[in-house]
């Protein structure tokens, strides 16, 4: 990874970066590292939610980065808000402490995380591959978000033969939606979730039933047994 990070680093410069507040103390402490590196240019920061979107839509943003260390609400809605809004903007959730934070911002659309207990230099890395289209999060919570999905799972329900991870219980109701015909849009609303969202939910399924076509999903989603009814296609 250190041999990728230099070469990213060499490259276009400097990040443009807007820093979403949370918590006061843990955002000074982020933009006094941004500061002090010349790769990285922190254009703002802010933390009403009205005044972050007109920012954003100035243009001239590359990464946001919001600080979860503080369990507000508030927070996870700007970034369903902002994914939604703005689907290239690169948004990386910072000060993560627990599975549940970590999926509750995978279902808000962050493409990356990073634990509470980061160093500055996992601060900088993460920014430049986030930044240069590349999902991240450390390998300690790529394994926790793995355990929790696993434990989401309903163990009276067959687990598809194969798979890493098993779909959970929300990727199968998205599914069972997608078998009945509906879209991104009409499955949002039926299932009481922002359209952005729908759209991860189909992404995810696709990726872990390794296949390329909502139709193909909806095929391999019944020969596994997590279709429960048969559907045509």
């Amino acid at each position: 990874m250190k041999v990728a990070f230099n070469e990213l680093m060499m490259m276009e410069c400097p990040v443009r970066v807007y820093l979403i507040e949370g918590s006061r103390l843990f955002s000074e402490a982020v933009a006094g590292v941004l500061r002090r590196h010349e790769d990285f240019e922190l254009v703002g920061i802010g933390s009403d939610p009205d005044a972050v979107t007109r920012r954003l839509r100035e243009g001239g943003v590359d990464v946001v980065l919001v600080d979860g260390s503080v369990k507000r609400r508030e927070l996870l809605d700007l970034t369903s808000r902002l994914q939604e809004e703005f689907p290239k903007l690169k948004v990386l959730a910072l000060g993560l402490d627990s599975e549940e934070r970590i999926l509750e911002f995978i279902e808000a659309g962050a493409q990356g995380f990073l634990a509470r207990d980061a160093s500055s230099s996992d601060l900088l890395q993460t920014i430049r591959v986030v930044e240069h289209g590349c999902g991240f999060s450390s390998l300690h919570l790529a394994a926790s978000v793995h355990n929790r999905i696993a434990e989401f799972s309903h163990p009276e329900e067959p687990r598809p033969q194969g798979l890493a991870i098993p779909l959970t219980p929300r990727e199968l109701e998205v599914l069972e939606a997608m078998a009945d015909g509906l879209t991104n849009k009409e499955i949002a609303q039926q299932l009481s979730i922002r359209t952005s969202t729908a759209k991860n939910h189909v992404h995810n399924i696709l990726q872990k039933l390794q296949v390329r076509t909502r139709r193909e999903a909806i095929r391999a989603g019944y020969e596994l047994g997590l279709l429960q009814m048969p559907h045509t296609w």
